[in-house]
């Protein structure tokens, strides 16, 4: 389905919006629970009725979103999620309602979980937006808002902007890459694989490994392996597209997965990797060992892929005058 959101362009990650889905079931129960205990003691008349509907069509519209791979819908719910807060500070009587703590709370997380360095200061002044606009909708539907407790609330989410997403959004990084040569580490490469065969995303996947690196080792040196590791690597990352993955699976083995046919990546990575890397004891020759397979047509898992992937590098090994 055609993206309707296309200026606000978000890959679907499945599992994840799975994740939001569940999470947004228990932020509605939530909601009507604080309603059903009285704390939203300045809320206009029949906010339950209004805040019943909102939820309802975000649930409903992620339900079927989800069960019929939507692109548009992670672009859908950012905007929607916007109009939501606003509506809830609104109707919940502005930002000095106690019950309104909770949305500053799910600003903040926001901001936390997409904690990427060109999101961050575009993220806090939405939410500070959000706040100003919650709190205008609620003076139009007759209900006094506290400015002052809007003001600190912006405070607040400058404030875990400019102190904890630039950490933890570090912490992410490092947490995914391998520090040598800073493409995805194994265990990150394979989460997303996975999330990829669940999702029956169309991929092939190459295994590859540096012919004779144990010899280059051994004849200068361990520092020198690191050296063409991290150089291999560094025409991995230039090499892929911004939507295929670069993983190092472990020594002197690499995995790129690469969304649709193999053709194209072939042809990109083939003259790239079977080169000259200069090192600190000058230029050193590496040739490359690949196995190839594709998704879903060679296997269906991805246990599967990669077993097949080796076996297919191994043979490799014995033509080595074969390309890419």
């Amino acid at each position: 389905m055609r993206n309707p959101l296309s200026i606000f362009p978000i890959e679907a990650n499945w599992p994840e919006e799975r994740r939001v889905l569940r999470n947004r079931v228990g932020l509605a129960a939530m909601l009507v629970a604080l309603y059903y205990f009285g704390f939203f003691q300045n809320a206009v008349p029949n906010m339950f009725y209004w805040l019943s509907g909102i939820v309802t069509l975000q649930l409903l519209v992620n339900g079927l979103g989800i069960r019929a791979r939507w692109n548009w819908l992670p672009s859908y719910n950012l905007v929607y999620d916007q109009f939501i807060l606003i509506f809830l500070i609104g109707i919940s009587g502005g930002t000095g309602e106690n019950a309104v703590f909770m949305v500053f709370v799910v600003m903040i997380g926001e901001i936390i979980w997409l904690a990427q360095a060109w999101l961050v200061p575009w993220l806090t002044g939405l939410q500070i937006f959000n706040l100003a606009s919650g709190n205008l909708l609620a003076l139009t539907l007759g209900v006094s808002p506290s400015w002052e407790a809007a003001v600190v609330g912006a405070l607040s989410v400058i404030a875990v902007a400019t102190f904890l997403a630039e950490p933890v959004s570090r912490l992410q990084r490092e947490a995914s890459l391998d520090p040598l040569t800073n493409v995805l580490n194994r265990r990150a490469g394979l989460t997303r694989l996975e999330a990829w065969t669940r999702d029956r995303t169309r991929f092939c996947l190459l295994f590859i490994d540096l012919k004779g690196f144990k010899s280059i080792n051994d004849t200068y040196g361990h520092h020198v392996g690191d050296e063409l590791l991290k150089a291999v690597a560094g025409r991995l990352r230039h090499g892929v597209r911004p939507e295929d993955l670069a993983i190092r699976y472990g020594g002197d083995e690499f995995l790129i997965g690469a969304r649709g046919s193999s053709a194209a990546i072939q042809g990109r990575l083939g003259g790239l990797l079977n080169a000259d890397y200069r090192t600190t004891v000058g230029l050193v020759r590496v040739q490359i060992n690949v196995g190839l397979v594709s998704f879903p047509e060679e296997a269906q898992a991805l246990p599967e892929l990669l077993q097949i992937a080796d076996k297919k590098m191994y043979l490799h090994k014995k033509r080595p005058r074969q390309g890419l």
